[in-house]
């Protein structure tokens, strides 16, 4: 019982720890951002989003129910395949992206800003780092290490976020 409340409140930390590192930054990026480029960067964040969905199939979310049939010996392997395909997939729709990179501004109406296509590869590769994330966390989540889960997320959220003012600076 005790394990089960240790684990249950780094997953909670684990929630707000992204809260928080948004509640930090709302205020240094409205400041270099006009009304028009924070519409800009959310919509292509929706679109990055709405792609790593369909693009990596949720792999990594398989990972609990691959350890429950499996079992240890087989989820190392089963892991670095997810992984593997993970970086396929992405990889995949980052060539997609930069070939068709002129139909998609244009699909998007976004004709009037300079660097879509070039925002729009360093949402993937944010995405990238997101699904990889994603999957490394249902791999924790399924041994139970809560803790490891949240000294990933510390790391990982700077990181993420540190791209976003690279997005934003860009």
């Amino acid at each position: 019982m005790l394990r089960v409340l240790k684990n249950s409140s780094f997953y909670f930390f684990n929630s707000l720890l992204p809260l928080f590192f948004s509640l930090i930054s709302f205020p240094i990026i409205t400041r270099y951002l006009s009304t028009s480029d924070y519409g800009l960067i959310g919509i292509i964040s929706t679109y990055a989003s709405v792609i790593g969905i369909f693009t990596t199939f949720q792999l990594g979310a398989s990972l609990p129910r691959l350890k429950h049939d499996y079992g240890n010996d087989q989820l190392a392997s089963l892991f670095s395949t997810i992984i593997f395909s993970i970086i396929i997939l992405i990889s995949l729709c980052f060539i997609f992206i930069f070939i068709f990179r002129y139909e998609i501004v244009n699909l998007l109406n976004l004709e009037h800003y300079e660097h879509v296509s070039t925002l729009l590869c360093i949402s993937v590769g944010t995405m990238l780092i997101n699904q990889l994330c994603s999957a490394c966390n249902f791999f924790l989540m399924a041994f139970e290490e809560g803790f490891k889960i949240l000294l990933r997320s510390v790391v990982v959220i700077p990181i993420n976020l540190a791209l976003t003012i690279t997005l934003i600076a860009f």
